[in-house]
């Protein structure tokens, strides 16, 4: 009678490698691609930001890498392109950009407080200077803007 294999274990040398390695690379938060998990704060006047869109930019190619919006408590986790979780090792410049809730139909205008429009000038995608160097996975990124 011919042997049916075993497909539900890892059999060999082989196994506690592939074990190990998967273990690994969850900690660190890589993807197959290379991408490393991304997350941290935005801050401004010491303050978090909720609700803003960060934008990472790649030093060297000047194209757009990667994303992430702010929640309530100003945290945000880095999504690349293709939407693949995470970035790829690098030097990024980093932008910020008001992203408003749909527009009230019976509101005139939006207005943002004049706090608000400051920051979003200077750190905007046309004017930001603000880089980051992303070399491991990382969950504290503090994003301050002055």
């Amino acid at each position: 009678m011919p042997r049916i294999p075993d497909r539900g274990r890892v059999r060999g040398k082989t196994g506690p490698w592939l074990v190990t390695a998967t273990a690994l690379c969850a900690a660190v938060g890589c993807n197959g691609d290379g991408r490393v998990a991304v997350s941290g704060t935005v801050f401004h006047g010491g303050q978090p930001l909720s609700g803003v869109y960060v934008g990472f930019d790649g030093v060297s190619t000047g194209q757009p890498a990667g994303w992430a919006m702010t929640d309530a408590a100003g945290r945000f986790r880095a999504w690349g392109s293709g939407k693949a979780a995470g970035l790829l090792p690098g030097t990024y410049r980093v932008w910020i950009d008001i992203r408003s809730p749909e527009p009230d139909p019976a509101a005139a205008t939006i207005d943002q407080p004049p706090s608000k429009r400051d920051w979003a000038e200077r750190y905007s995608r046309e004017k930001s200077s603000f880089t980051v160097m992303i070399d491991s996975a990382r969950d504290d990124l503090r994003i301050a803007l002055d």
